[in-house]
């Protein structure tokens, strides 16, 4: 087992797994942007890998590392919509529907998730 590795986010289109963009994770070398520096790191590396593809009616999938309230205000804004799991405990998720009683695969709409 290898002690060390690269880790890399990548943006790809799902049908034909052509990569639109790629960050090398590098710790605090990473390259993210200056202009989303208030929000979180997962929520910059999103922006900063569809930014050609904001505001163009795309839409996005993925995992619970990535989804947030955060970024779903951002990507909605920018007209491009989005689907993925959503960690129960995740920050900024709000109280009511951290109290539901949600079963695995429930498909919310996006007004309830904030």
């Amino acid at each position: 087992m290898a002690r060390f590795g690269i880790k890399m986010f990548m943006l790809c289109e799902s049908h034909s797994g052509y990569v639109w963009s790629i960050i090398i994770y590098v710790d605090k070398g990473t390259d993210v942007s200056e202009e989303n520096k208030e929000y979180s790191f997962s929520t910059q590396v999103v922006l900063i890998l569809s930014k050609p593809l904001l505001n163009k009616g795309y839409c996005l999938t993925m995992d619970n590392y990535y989804n947030s309230p955060e970024l779903e205000e951002i990507l909605l804004k920018s007209k491009t919509d989005f689907f993925g799991t959503l960690k129960p405990n995740r920050k900024d998720l709000s109280k009511e529907l951290k109290q539901k009683n949600l079963r695995r695969e429930t498909y919310l709409p996006i007004k309830e998730v904030r």
